[in-house]
């Protein structure tokens, strides 16, 4: 990787997406790794850009499908590979059109992250629709505007804005710029129900391509047309009563739908009879297997099943998710999760930087956030028995630091007629607003943007002049982040 020019890399931060994707996942009361575990073994990373988050999602023990269009990738695919290569994944790296009727008809996952990318698709309805087909959960982001650049509203009508070729950071893949409710009514259409839902960025004036006034919807879906059996929890946590578990159920569109249950592998008893529902299952017991089966109404084909246990004594586990904390320039947030193992009050202590121990929390077994992690500070978080006199588990959390990215691209510029353009991307690394400012030829700088991170289009680079481009922090040119030069190839274009 040492070999390869920064302007190489997919330019965005991905990881700085997982604080939204927890915030979704804990609005409606789920983990984000443990939603991704599930019958099928695996999740999908599409529009992955240098296939970031795949890999991060990889390292908290998920098998990844990392899939892209490897001609509109930034760099088709390569920087994926080089990092598959480095990182000695299993991941697996997929080129496919997703404006084609691309081939993952046959494929199930667990969870996909779509990110970033429905407004690059051409037909963001048929993507939808077959991603519905495909997992039971769905992350996505995507641009959304609430007014046109000449202050016409959007916001409050199911509409989409068609981009032109070189309208949003002269990028000729963006196509469509969806209002709130038009996004909402896609939504709907393609057959997902909407579990949580948040927007970032300009959430009161933004617009279809103006950089400094972006906004993103994020949003958390289930399918209504995968059919779905799950029970929560499970495995149930070891106790002396007998173990109590939800199961949740939809036949998707299917039709109606049965649910049996057969204990230790013996004959089949009716549980509940709905299309879709959740029921207490309060009697499962250690020892025992329970298998849930769905079926279709008539009991003719399995559509889904699931297998719940209970815990007997286990091990005692602490861990933090994320970590590393993603860069920002706000406080990092980790959830810190724990159990006891055997039933028994554990206390969680936190020792900051070999420093003295405090108390953290109390409890058998919980999750509690930690939102105050710093970068270049190391947290040791350490579960005890009930005492505090025996360390059962413990976990050293950190935050990483993103180096800031001011890039041109080409660089140098082609030669032809008229003045040459070239494209600036920049991004401060931790979320804070920047400044891109250019000198010519050693005279004085003049503002190209500010934005935390965007592109913004250079079309006047002439021949025999050098442009020197620079980050700062802040809006008045505060801490010099980047610098790049710019020129323009003297040579004259081949006919």
């Amino acid at each position: 990787m040492a070999h390869r020019e920064k302007s190489f890399w997919y330019p965005y931060t991905t990881l700085k997406n997982i604080a939204a994707l927890e915030r979704l996942s804990e609005s409606v009361g789920l983990n984000l790794v443990q939603l991704c575990q599930g019958r099928h073994g695996k999740i999908a990373d599409i529009g992955a850009g240098d296939g970031d988050l795949g890999f991060f999602l990889e390292k908290m023990g998920l098998s990844v499908d990392i899939i892209d269009n490897e001609p509109t990738n930034f760099n088709r695919l390569e920087g994926a590979r080089i990092l598959k290569e480095a990182l000695n994944s299993a991941a697996t790296i997929r080129a496919i059109d997703l404006d084609s009727q691309f081939s993952l008809a046959r494929e199930r996952y667990d969870a996909i992250f779509f990110l970033g990318t429905l407004y690059h698709l051409k037909n963001p309805f048929f993507i939808l629709e077959s991603l519905a087909r495909m997992t039971r959960y769905c992350f996505v982001s995507t641009r959304i505007a609430r007014q046109t650049a000449d202050g016409q509203p959007l916001s409050q009508y199911p509409i989409v804005y068609l981009l032109g070729p070189q309208e949003c950071n002269n990028d000729d893949t963006n196509f469509w710029i969806f209002s709130d409710e038009g996004l909402k009514r896609l939504i709907d259409r393609t057959g997902w129900n909407i579990l949580s839902y948040l927007t970032i960025g300009d959430t009161t004036n933004s617009t279809p391509a103006d950089p400094d006034r972006d906004e993103r919807a994020f949003c958390l879906l289930q399918s209504r047309t995968v059919p779905a059996l799950s029970a929560s929890p499970n495995p149930i946590p070891a106790g002396k009563e007998a173990g109590k578990t939800t199961i949740s159920w939809s036949s998707g569109d299917k039709g109606g739908g049965k649910v049996y249950v057969s204990s230790d592998g013996g004959e089949e008893s009716l549980f509940a009879t709905e299309r879709q529902n959740s029921c207490v299952a309060n009697w499962i017991q250690t020892g025992s297997s329970y298998e849930f089966r769905l079926y279709n109404s008539d009991h003719t084909k399995l559509l889904d099943k699931v297998v719940v246990t209970k815990l007997g004594k286990i091990a005692p586990t602490l861990r933090a998710f994320p970590n590393p904390v993603p860069a920002g320039e706000q406080a990092g947030k980790t959830t810190i999760s724990w159990d006891t193992g055997d039933g028994s009050v554990g206390q969680v202590y936190i020792s900051t930087n070999g420093g003295e121990e405090s108390l953290f929390a109390t409890a058998r077994q919980d999750s509690v956030p930690a939102n105050w992690i710093q970068t270049g500070t190391n947290y040791e978080f350490r579960l005890y028995n009930s005492d505090h006199t025996k360390v059962l588990d413990k976990v050293v959390v950190t935050k990483l630091s993103i180096a800031p990215t001011l890039r041109a691209f080409p660089n140098p510029v082609p030669s032809d007629e008229g003045a040459g353009t070239t494209t600036m991307t920049w991004d401060t690394g931790d979320g804070t607003v920047g400044q891109v400012y250019v000198s010519a030829d050693g005279g004085e700088e003049v503002i190209l943007g500010h934005s935390p991170q965007s592109s913004s289009t250079a079309d006047w680079i002439k021949t025999g002049s050098t442009y020197q481009f620079r980050l700062y922090t802040g809006t008045e040119r505060g801490k010099l982040l980047a610098e790049t030069t710019v020129t323009r190839d003297p040579r004259q274009a081949v006919e």
